[in-house]
């Protein structure tokens, strides 16, 4: 019998439908106590600045300090959200917000983008009515469309669907959108892979009118609008043309490189023109920010900020660094302190990530195991202060912007996409070397986290009931980690098992949360 075009498509889409079933699956297990048991990621919702009965912050399974994965709550306390309360009020009664009152004894709304009121879906939310239950549809909402675009955008590029699910949901659940979800810089971190995905959609046919819907794309994600964090997309997107441009096939020839002319012509266009249609809210902050001598004095050459080695153990998971929190300094691990930390990545993801390979792969993932290589490497260099990589410091534009904390985002991205290619290896090829590289990265990351154990030290003021609380909780997070590595190690032991490569891409997913739940109430 014999079978027909619409048949075939079919047979073609199930598996991505099953790995977008998937992707949702994990987002809701991992968020179920906020769709199914009633809990709220809105910041008020958990505690309220004013009330002193701080003890009334729930915070998830973890008994220590409530806010060790929540990175900046502070700035959803006393500025995002009661900005927005006003920001509504003006817009349900048809005015437009001009004013913050929320920030710094009150401001001019036009020259402040820590409030986000000229992003759409946010503005969308605000005129709604900014209720608790649209802010966690909101944040939500924010989750599943920054995995849906990792998805898409390894999807277009030949990548296998799991591949394309692993990275959404690693991405989704990494530092830089738990810890920050339901602030701005949640927003501005969950439009990273849209700005790269409107990259690769000009870049795919690069003709005059992709270069406008990509330029558009682009002008919405920078109005999300933490403006550092959206200065980081705008380097994942030139890396990612640059990577495009060089690896276009025949890159050697002439012709070749007068034909690779056209595409660069495109893409830059779309971002200078996504640049130009912000200049209406770019150009005044510039302006109000050069007439300001305590933000020049404050941000100038904060671009070469640089984190000390000991700081790379919170890419692992957040909960490893969380005496950064306490205001003994002699009693911190790390010397950075907790306000400019990086995002965890995680085990599952950093691990994978070793078993990325780009041989006997068509041009198009090849282009991308380079560009996530590059990134993450230049991004994690740039951050360790690495020279040259550190002398980005002296960019003009960058060496005024909060560089170093807020990169922290490209890096998870980077990273988690390594990680997926990781996953396309597995379903591509079987070898023993990369059971080998795993194992050897595991054992060195559980004897970082060893060390870290020791390296707390017990003083005097540690007695009875604390003493004995202080090491069930590290016990607990030792051990809670080497099983996340344990499960790690299994899921690469079962491929000599020779199990179908849905198989092994459902258990990846299936152990990619290596972060605590975020403090909900």
């Amino acid at each position: 019998m014999c079978t027909t075009p619409q048949k075939l498509r079919a047979v073609a889409r199930r598996p991505a439908v099953v790995a977008l079933a998937i992707l949702i699956f994990v987002l809701a297990v991992a968020y179920h106590n906020v769709i199914f048991l009633g809990e709220s990621l809105a910041a008020s919702s958990n505690y309220h600045p004013f009330d002193a009965r701080a003890g009334s912050v729930r915070h998830g399974s973890f008994t220590g300090n409530a806010l060790v994965n929540w990175y900046d709550l502070g700035g959803a306390w006393w500025q995002w959200e009661p900005a927005a309360v006003k920001f509504s009020h003006a817009l349900r009664e048809g005015r437009w917000p001009v004013w913050d009152p929320a920030l710094a004894g009150g401001l001019d709304a036009h020259v402040s983008v820590v409030q986000g009121q000229y992003y759409p879906p946010y503005l969308l939310l605000l005129f709604f009515g900014n209720g608790t239950a649209l802010r966690d549809t909101y944040y939500l909402a924010q989750l599943f469309i920054t995995a849906l675009f990792c998805f898409l955008l390894l999807l277009r590029n030949g990548c296998s669907p799991f591949s394309g699910a692993t990275m959404g949901v690693l991405y989704a659940l990494s530092g830089c959108l738990t810890q920050n979800i339901n602030s701005i810089l949640g927003q501005s971190f969950a439009v990273l892979p849209v700005m790269i995905w409107a990259a690769d959609y000009v870049l795919e046919t690069p003709v005059w009118r992709r270069a406008g819907i990509g330029a558009l794309v682009l002008a919405v994600c920078t109005l999300s609008s933490f403006l550092p964090i959206v200065i980081s997309g705008y380097v994942l997107v030139a890396i990612y043309i640059v990577v495009a441009i060089v690896m276009r096939p025949g890159g050697n020839s002439v012709d070749a490189l007068r034909t690779a002319l056209r595409p660069l012509a495109v893409a830059v266009s779309a971002i200078v023109l996504s640049l130009l249609l912000v200049a209406f809210l770019l150009s005044p902050v510039q302006i109000a920010s050069q007439g300001d001598p305590v933000f020049a004095s404050w941000y100038e050459r904060i671009g070469l900020q640089a984190f000390e080695p000991d700081l790379l153990l919170t890419l692992v998971s957040p909960s490893v660094s969380y005496d950064m929190l306490t205001t003994d300094a002699s009693t911190r691990l790390f010397r950075s302190p907790y306000s400019a930390g990086f995002h965890y990545c995680g085990i599952v993801a950093i691990t994978l990530a070793f078993l990325a390979r780009s041989r006997s792969y068509d041009p198009r993932r090849r282009r991308l195991v380079l560009f996530f290589r590059i990134a993450s490497a230049g991004l994690l260099l740039k951050l360790l202060g690495v020279a040259p990589f550190q002398w980005l410091g002296y960019v003009p534009v960058l060496r005024s912007v909060h560089f170093v904390p807020y990169f922290g985002g490209a890096l998870a991205f980077a990273v988690a996409g390594l990680a997926a290619m990781g996953v396309e290896t597995i379903l591509r090829r079987r070898s023993r070397m990369d059971v080998l590289v795993s194992l050897v990265v595991l054992v060195t990351v559980v004897i970082g986290i060893l060390r870290f154990a020791q390296s707390a030290e017990i003083t005097p003021t540690l007695t009875g009931p604390v003493l004995m609380g202080t090491i069930a909780r590290e016990a607990i997070e030792i051990a809670r980690i080497v099983l996340i590595a344990l499960a790690g190690v299994v899921v690469l032991v079962l491929r000599s098992w020779k199990l179908s490569g849905r198989g092994v891409a459902l258990a990846l997913i299936a152990t990619a949360k290596d972060g605590r739940r975020i403090p909900t109430a």
